[in-house]
């Protein structure tokens, strides 16, 4: 009696489902909220991490980050958030500005004595101490008594201060708007206006009074 031959049936290959992001509305999911916590929390704004730490796919993290980070109900949580955090640290918005204020209107010659030696930094009054990065002294010793002692004082740089400062109060000039809403739908824009100049020949009597005016 002959054998029945078996047949191999081939395994079913596994369909990959396409990558899809999660909708966001008004009403945040748990994991939405807590990217937004994370992100401006201990993960110090790093996108790809806050959304790994959320529960997002690592594979995918950095992609749901910029998705989510463009979105105008996550920016308004995350802007909650930050106003939460200054509250709790006891940190406004004044005294950041108060503290680049010092930096970008520092003066060199608040921090020098005559015949240009440095100050003492533990003399300088502490509103405007606050403007110097570092301090260095060097010490150089030559022959048997002989030494020279060197002191460098480097100021924080007034440049960001200003940029920063600048950004903070919006006097840094005019700012380029994006011609796309948040979710990438064209904005309207105004239309164009072709201005036409055209030679219109006068004539000897028309020239004649033209003058006279």
């Amino acid at each position: 009696m002959a054998k029945a031959s078996k047949i191999k049936v081939p395994p079913k290959k596994k369909t990959i489902k396409p990558f899809e992001f999660e909708s966001i509305d008004e009403s945040l999911t748990d994991r939405q909220k807590l990217f937004c916590m994370y992100y401006t929390g201990e993960c110090l704004f790093n996108g790809a991490k806050a959304a790994e730490m959320a529960g997002y796919e690592q594979k995918n993290a950095a992609s749901y980050a910029v998705y989510l980070l463009k979105n105008p109900n996550i920016s308004q949580f995350i802007d909650s958030c930050k106003k939460d955090l200054g509250l709790r640290v006891g940190v406004t918005a004044e005294m950041i500005a108060r503290e680049y204020a010092k930096i970008a209107f520092s003066n060199i010659q608040d921090f020098v004595q005559e015949g240009n030696e440095v100050s003492d930094v533990t003399t300088i009054d502490r509103g405007i101490a606050s403007a110097v990065h570092s301090v260095k002294r060097t010490k150089t010793t030559f022959g048997e008594d002989g030494e020279k002692e060197v002191v460098e004082i480097k100021l924080h740089d007034k440049i960001s201060g200003l940029k920063n400062l600048s950004q903070m109060i919006g006097v840094d000039g005019v700012t380029k708007i994006a011609n796309t809403t948040p979710t990438g739908e064209q904005l309207p824009q105004p239309p164009s206006v072709n201005i036409i100049t055209s030679n219109v020949k006068l004539s000897d009597s028309e020239q004649e009074v033209d003058k006279q005016h």
